[in-house]
Order: C-alpha cells, then structure tokens, then sequence
C-alpha cells in the first residue's frame, strides 16, 4: 500500500448554516490521505492531481451546510477508485474562529470489509 496525499489544498467555496455565510464564498483548507494499492501492468497509481480537480469540482458545485457533509462528498470520490481502501479528509474553514488559524473536521472511511 502506498500513502497518497495532498496537504492544505486553498479553495474558496460556498460553505455554513450562519446567515453570514450564505450566498459568499469562504476560504478552505482541504487535506487527503489516500491508503492505496498501486496498480499492475495499465493500472497505474493513483493521480493526486486528478484527487485535488475532484475536490475542486465537489467544493464549486453548490452551497453545502457542513463540513462534514463536504468532507463525506469528498471521501466518497476518493473510494470510487478500487485501489484506494482507505481515505482520510480533513477540511479546515480558515476565517471561523479569528484568534485560530482554522477550524473544522477531519473524517476517515473505507471500504467495507
């Protein structure tokens, strides 16, 4: 298994359940850790470019209440691909708290044994 990650992707997206935080975009820190198995002969590893264009889209499609609800979208894509068995999101929303560099969550899922 291999550890594929992307760490403190900056994304400003449409997130919260405040009145203040409706119809503006809010500056995002994303992190994944993907648990993956590298594949043989024309499979290939997985792209963390190809991860962070997924998370981009999943963060500029609509507004989205939580966090979490982002982060499971987000743990969701990843375990699309069959090599990856295990991923770890982490989003931070960086203006929440002021005196704090961020705030958020950090989920893990898998694959169903």
């Amino acid at each position: 298994m291999d550890t594929v990650f992307i760490r403190d992707l900056a994304l400003l997206t449409r997130i919260g359940i405040d009145a203040d935080e409706q119809g503006i975009r809010q500056p995002i820190r994303v992190s994944v850790e993907l648990l993956a198995e590298r594949g043989g002969s024309g499979v290939g590893v997985v792209c963390y470019r190809d991860v962070a264009d997924r998370i981009e889209r999943l963060a500029g499609e609509r507004h989205t209440p939580l966090v979490e609800e982002l982060a499971d979208h987000i743990a969701a894509s990843c375990l699309l691909d069959p090599r990856v068995h295990q991923v770890t999101v982490r989003i931070e929303k960086t203006r929440a708290i002021a005196a704090a560099a961020g705030a958020g969550v950090e989920i893990v899922r898998g694959r169903a044994l």
